[in-house]
């Protein structure tokens, strides 16, 4: 502020506290202490239970399988191990199936019942479903339909739940209230871990050939109870939740818009009235049916390089995701953790798991201080440095603790980035107009990824060997490096509509990592 010089700059006394109050107004932002975000915080908790029942329903094969082999797979043969490697691969591996088409349905319900509704109506009934269906299987088929019935769920769930939280958290929280959708995640595959782990098993539950028609019943119709539970608890969480006042503007409900603002913003009528402002003119003229056309536009090279650039981004970065080698490394983890000497399988998944929850915990601390790109560079560079060590182990046989020491640094160097980021920057980099059906389309790459590479992963290591596929996990971590330098941009503390702005101007690379408000 320039002031008058000369004797006509004495200020009488109201006229100096007056200078002084907008001298410190020019240099000090708006304290966000008295900012009441008490509401937003849990809505994204009870938003992030649909994310639990989804890790659940994926650490569950680990602790079940084994018991289901006795009984329920008769017609599989078995390895001199008294498991399947067929009928554990198909079973598992279909989840990821149910879940690219709960994902693909998924960018439709979220636009046409809304965000809150996909869970309420959608998720958690299938979730409910799926695992009463498979508490009380009896056969392999109704276990197979079951699993890819409970896939739908989990598909509906990935595209919903990161979309709603983005959309309902304040722009100062929303990386660590993102990154609770990957903590739930992670939180619900250590709970199946751990009651699998505590679970009482028959000694004939495990039985393979002959011995297997007189094994008992095992544990694993408990925790599939367990995961009916859960379910239910999506249903009841989401009933009190407000519905995403973004969807609501879309659909041009605007007081009602309006009214959930007010209570995500802990009653501050200022602050709901300046978020809806924004999501008025972010949302502009989109109507049903709109983010589809948009979307297919961009995939043709074509439309508005406000939807193109940003979908490219996040695409891109689902694929790294998934090709950085995350399932292989858990796949490998149980042969390195026992060569190791820890020769209890539940102990070591236990193990591995806790490191990943912890992990994502202190993502969810740094998302918003440090920023999404360093944290997801930072992490590509990790894994692509454990991924080479871990070639090296299946190279050069050294120490055991060598590739315990790789094993924990890639669970942990992922679980800080590449686990979280990409769900994180999906809804926040996808334009409101087309952010339900590109949503969708990214879950859907993302979970046809994750089943190419859970079945081909066996295949590859047979052709080049498993230092061979590690080197080529440490190279696409690496690439994964390069371009998140190059083309991510950084939106700590952006409003989205701020982010949607950044792509129109095409500024989007240098956007800054945070706001002066």
């Amino acid at each position: 502020m320039k002031l008058p010089a000369g004797p006509s700059c004495a200020l009488d006394d109201d006229d100096a506290a007056s200078l002084e109050a907008s001298l410190l107004e020019d240099v000090a932002p708006p304290e966000r202490e008295r900012e009441d975000n008490t509401v937003a915080i849990l809505c994204a908790a009870g938003a992030a239970v649909g994310a639990l029942v989804f890790g659940y329903s994926l650490g569950f094969s680990s602790p079940a399988l084994p018991g289901m082999l006795g009984r329920q797979f008769k017609h599989v043969r078995c390895d001199a191990n008294g498991a399947s490697a067929a009928a554990a691969s198909l079973w598992s591996a279909v989840i990821n199936i149910g879940a690219a088409v709960g994902a693909l349905a998924g960018g439709r319900l979220v636009d046409n019942v809304g965000r809150k509704g996909a869970l309420l109506y959608v998720a958690g009934p299938l979730y409910v479903v799926a695992w009463t269906a498979t508490a009380r299987a009896h056969g392999p088929r109704t276990l197979v339909g079951a699993r890819v019935l409970l896939g739908a769920g989990v598909g509906a769930s990935s595209v919903a739940v990161p979309v709603y939280v983005a959309e309902t958290a304040p722009a100062a929280l929303r990386g660590a209230l993102g990154s609770v959708t990957q903590l739930a995640v992670t939180v619900g595959i250590l709970l199946a871990y751990v009651a699998g782990a505590l679970a009482p098993h028959e000694s004939l539950e495990y039985a393979c050939g002959p011995a297997r028609r007189g094994a008992a019943r095992g544990a694993w119709r408990s925790l599939a109870l367990v995961g009916a539970v859960l379910g239910g608890g999506v249903v009841g969480a989401a009933a009190f939740l407000p519905e995403s006042p973004a969807w609501l503007v879309a659909k041009r409900r605007r007081a009602a818009a309006a009214r959930a603002l007010t209570t995500l913003r802990g009653g501050d009528d200022a602050r709901a009235a300046r978020d809806l402002d924004a999501l008025v003119r972010s949302t502009g003229g989109a109507d049903d049916g709109l983010g589809v056309r948009v979307v297919l536009a961009a995939l043709c090279g074509g439309g508005d390089a406000g939807v193109r650039r940003p979908l490219a981004i996040v695409l891109c970065v689902m694929l790294f995701q998934q090709f950085s080698g995350i399932n292989a490394v858990i796949f490998y983890s149980g042969p390195l953790l026992a060569s190791a000497g820890m020769a209890n399988g539940d102990l070591g998944g236990v193990l591995v798991m806790t490191v990943q929850v912890l992990a994502t915990g202190l993502a969810l601390v740094l998302m918003d201080r440090l920023g999404r790109r360093p944290l997801l560079a930072g992490s590509l560079c990790g894994m692509a440095a454990a991924a080479a060590l871990l070639a090296l182990h299946f190279l050069l046989e050294p120490p055991p603790f060598v590739a315990l020491v790789a094993l924990f640094l890639y669970i942990a160097a992922f679980s800080l980035g590449l686990g979280p980021v990409p769900w994180l920057l999906m809804p926040e980099l996808l334009p409101t107009r087309a952010r339900g059906a590109a949503a969708a389309l990214a879950t859907v790459l993302n979970w046809s990824c994750s089943f190419l590479v859970t079945e081909t992963f066996a295949g590859l290591v047979a052709r080049i060997g498993a230092a061979g596929a590690f080197f080529g996990f440490a190279l696409v971590c690496a690439v994964g490096a390069a371009f998140v330098a190059a083309a991510v941009p950084e939106t700590k503390g952006l409003r989205l509509d701020e982010v949607e702005a950044l792509f129109r101007a095409g500024t989007a690379v240098a956007a800054p990592s945070s706001r002066d408000e």
